[in-house]
């Protein structure tokens, strides 16, 4: 998907609210949305200093550590998102992040990674063999009025392109 696509709104804010809310991967029971673009991402070196980079809740060594045992001990209900991985470069990324991006460390986890299309994600992808692939597409540019002219009426495409263009959140 291009930038402004939607898919860090996506993965770090919706699924992760609707899944708080019971409404989607109900088998998993903790989800954690981490953007690569922090540095503390791309630097922790273990699962505790990954955990603690945002609170979640986790207030205390004690806790984190018993958080960290749950996924460790319960990986397939467990989902961590990283996004934004085609705005670093994995040499950049420690060693233990390539690990987990490359499923050596939490083996089972649900691992969901948020990229823009480019060529060392695509060689990422079939080097590690991910269990399943989605490719947000949408609209470009320009794309969106010829859409609608090619589905609409006339008048009615030149009242759905004016309303598009009069509001900024529906035009991106």
């Amino acid at each position: 998907s291009c930038a402004g696509g939607g898919k860090t709104m996506l993965f770090t804010k919706k699924a992760p609210h609707d899944w708080a809310k019971g409404r989607i991967w109900k088998s998993i029971d903790l989800v954690f949305a981490l953007e690569l673009r922090s540095t503390k991402v791309r630097q922790a070196e273990s699962l505790t200093e990954l955990l603690g980079i945002k609170k979640y809740g986790i207030d205390t060594v004690a806790e984190c550590c018993e958080v960290r045992d749950f996924i460790y001990e319960n990986p397939a209900h467990v989902c961590i998102v990283l996004d934004g991985l085609d705005e670093t470069k994995l040499e950049d990324c420690s060693d233990f992040v390539k690990g987990l991006i490359n499923g050596e460390y939490v083996q089972g986890i649900r691992l969901v990674l948020t990229s823009r299309h480019s060529s060392e994600v695509m060689k990422l992808a079939v080097d590690t063999n991910f269990h399943l692939r989605v490719e947000m597409l949408g609209f470009q540019k320009g794309e969106v009025d010829r859409y609608v002219r090619k589905v609409l009426k006339p008048q009615d495409a030149a009242k759905v392109i004016t309303a598009l263009k009069s509001n900024p959140q529906l035009e991106a």
